[in-house]
């Protein structure tokens, strides 16, 4: 999606407007290999990248305290989070999206483990698959209503559930609940796994 080259021709050009940032952050706090991951891991879900300003100075927040790439993107996503729901959802406060059912999220919370974030890799097969076939059949009903194939999860379980979404349905974009703004309307189109924890 990015390359090393790439990120460093990024930087150099957003140095000519911040050059203070770029030289106390790079790479004294973030590496060019820790941002240039962080690009792609915004890249991958398309969230527009132009605000590199933004995206700096929170990975220069968070990078002491959390190593991993994957533990700083919910801090860069919500800092985004207004372009991020307007690039999906529009303008506007009343959206119909995609739920997960309680107890299915927290299954996937469970198998995730201690970790803050953890890749799919860590969630039971048949949870990922069980998953991925309603991702699909919520998907397809939202599109032929013509609405966006929004779902919305918490921040936790987020970067998995986007990943196992994504591997079914590309277009499939997850939001977590805390980047929606405080006064939206949420209308569940549908609540996916909603049988999860309930007798047959």
């Amino acid at each position: 999606l990015l390359g090393r080259q790439e990120t460093q021709d990024l930087l150099d050009h957003f140095k000519m407007s911040y050059p203070k940032l770029v030289e106390d952050v790079i790479p004294k706090i973030v590496t060019v290999a820790q941002l240039q991951r962080i690009l792609q891991l915004l890249l991958e879900e398309n969230v527009p990248i132009k605000d590199l300003r933004t995206i700096l100075e929170i990975s220069s927040e968070y990078a002491g305290k959390l190593n991993d790439p994957l533990e700083i993107l919910p801090h860069i996503r919500y800092a985004l989070r207004r372009t991020i729901v307007q690039d999906v959802l529009g303008d506007g406060n009343n959206y119909q999206v995609l739920g997960i059912q309680p107890e299915f999220e927290r299954l996937i919370e469970q198998s995730i483990g201690a970790g803050a974030i953890a890749p799919d890799g860590l969630i039971e097969p048949s949870l990922a698959r069980m998953f991925g076939e309603e991702v699909i059949r919520g998907v397809q009903e939202m599109e032929n209503q013509n609405l966006p194939p929004v779902i919305v999860s918490g921040t936790r379980t987020r970067t998995t559930i986007s990943r196992i979404a994504r591997r079914v349905c590309p277009q499939a974009v997850v939001l977590a609940l805390s980047e929606l703004p405080p006064t939206s309307n949420l209308a569940f189109f549908k609540v996916l796994c909603s049988q999860t924890g309930k007798n047959p």
